[in-house]
């Protein structure tokens, strides 16, 4: 096998039951003891660096830890039906699965009999239940077909900030070894999708039949107020006036509402357990709040707000679907105007009734517009919600400078630069080219990156200080405080001229009075 700037170590591993090739993701070369080799991080695989990119764990990881990950990161190949990790064994490592598929599977019986739970893909990953509980792996793998893997050893994984994004991140952090089970159990199957829409079809079909006996209505006539009942539009347009066709309408409103409380506080229960797991999991692991980095902020904000814009143009180009759909198929809308209100009344729910279509032709695109449009536009306006929600949990993390660059070194400087010319403090500026950055101007950077001062308040407090240094040293000493208690008019001088120690303790200064 031949490894693209990297070298490979065969051996056999008596997991997989086949040669496994390691390829590290940086050149094998490691620099000298207490050298590191910049250069030599800057080169990482380009081809783990893209398959990094496709998984959606590492999203938002700031760049010295992706190539971090990637000096750390193994390639492991399984056959068909090879054997990945077994139940109940102690974990080894994360696996990543960046070409083919694998099966998960658990046991159900006493003759180690096993059954599918899931099945994973390319882009998926496996395995970090047990490595953050420090339990045993709660189902086997096996590969389908061809499998390439790439995995993180458990010394690895314990050492990097991999650990506290999946224990904060991922809502199984903390399930026994039956989790995976349950996990795979909650995530709907197409045999619920199948009996949903068996639930709608019949739904759809008795209320058709007794709309059409008690009422008298069309086929058409019966779908639509179906229809429009259960997206809850309700234009009002069609009526029942039977009482027996009333029951059935209260009855199934009832219904309706029952299921929709139950399903809505299912959601809210979910959320309010995974909250739970996590912070159980931050605190199991002892385990500080996830940090972002200085450099990655503004483009972390970017992401967000580009997922944003994204889910507006989702929006915007229901509205206009709708709009057109009125203007050129329904015969209901006289103008554009009219025909956005009659689009956005529908998709939101509203209804009011006063535009509504009248021919049967128009009834059955309205069918179709409220079953597609009216749930897909509650889908992304949901989606909007949970980007503002996980925007500002973003904004809450505190943000640090992960790593250091000639690139953020230059920036460093730049910014200390800016505090000299606004005057921000007190020290004069090397003629020379500066090599250094001292830890003042540090932490003023990161202070007002994390956005809890700005430059004029620094400039503020360095004009106080400038002022309470008397003699210029560039400290305050003794020197400072009896200058200051000659300047004060409630000062009392004794022969000398001079403050004695027991006068200085006594004072205090008007800062710590307010």
């Amino acid at each position: 096998m031949v490894v693209k700037e990297t070298f490979a170590v065969r051996h056999a591993s008596p997991l997989l039951g086949v040669e496994a090739d390691h390829e590290e993701g940086l050149q094998g070369a490691s620099p000298p003891e207490g050298e590191e080799s910049l250069p030599g991080v800057l080169q990482a695989s380009a081809d783990m660096l893209e398959f990094m990119a496709k998984v959606g764990i590492f999203d938002g990881l700031p760049k010295h830890e992706l190539l971090e990950l990637a000096r750390v990161f193994t390639t492991r190949h399984a056959g068909d039906g090879q054997l990945i990790i077994k139940q109940y064994e102690a974990a080894d490592g994360l696996f990543f699965i960046e070409q083919g598929a694998v099966s998960v599977r658990v046991k159900t019986g006493r003759n180690d009999e096993e059954s599918e739970i899931a099945s994973l893909a390319q882009g998926q990953y496996f395995g970090e239940v047990a490595l953050l509980t420090g339990a045993g792996r709660s189902a086997s793998v096996y590969a389908v077909g061809n499998v390439k893997l790439r995995v993180i050893s458990k010394q690895d994984f314990d050492g990097c900030g991999l650990k506290s994004r999946l224990a904060l991140g991922i809502k199984h952090a903390e399930l026994d070894k039956n989790g995976l089970r349950k996990l795979f159990r909650a995530v709907p199957s197409c045999r619920n999708l199948a009996k949903a829409v068996l639930i709608l079809a019949t739904y759809f079909g008795l209320a058709t039949f007794v709309f059409c006996q008690l009422e008298g209505w069309s086929l058409v006539d019966s779908v639509y107020f179906s229809v429009v009942t259960l997206t809850a539009v309700g234009y009002g347009d069609i009526v029942p006036t039977h009482p027996a066709s009333r029951l059935f309408v209260v009855i199934f409103v009832l219904s309706a509402s029952v299921t929709l409380a139950l399903s809505l506080g299912g959601f809210l229960e979910t959320l309010v357990t995974l909250e739970i797991k996590n912070e159980k999991a931050r605190k199991a692991l002892q385990l500080q709040p996830r940090a972002v980095d200085v450099f990655d902020q503004e483009g972390q904000r970017y992401h967000w707000r580009d997922r944003f814009c994204g889910c507006l143009g989702v929006v915007a180009v229901l509205i206009c679907v709708g709009a057109v759909t009125a203007r050129y198929a329904l015969h209901v809308t006289v103008n554009w105007g009219e025909a956005f209100y009659f689009s956005v009344v529908t998709l939101a729910t509203i209804g009011y009734g006063d535009v509504v279509p009248t021919t049967e032709s128009d009834k059955w695109i309205v069918s179709v517009m409220c079953l597609v449009g009216v749930p897909l536009f509650a889908t992304v306006l949901a989606k909007m919600v949970e980007i503002a929600y996980g925007r500002a949990r973003f904004d809450q993390m505190k943000t640090v400078l992960g790593g250091l660059t000639h690139e953020t070194f230059h920036l460093l400087v730049q910014f200390g630069d800016a505090m000299w010319r606004a005057g921000a403090y007190n020290s004069k500026p090397q003629q020379c080219r500066r090599e250094q950055v001292s830890p003042f101007e540090f932490l003023c950077f990161i202070l007002i990156k994390n956005e809890n001062v700005t430059l004029e308040d620094i400039k503020v407090v360095m004009d106080n200080f400038s002022k309470l240094d008397t003699t210029g040293s560039g400290f305050l000493e003794l020197d400072d405080v009896e200058e200051w208690l000659k300047r004060s008019p409630s000062s009392t001088n004794d022969s000398s001229g001079s403050v004695g120690q027991e006068g200085l303790q006594q004072r205090e200064l008007a800062v710590f009075s307010r």
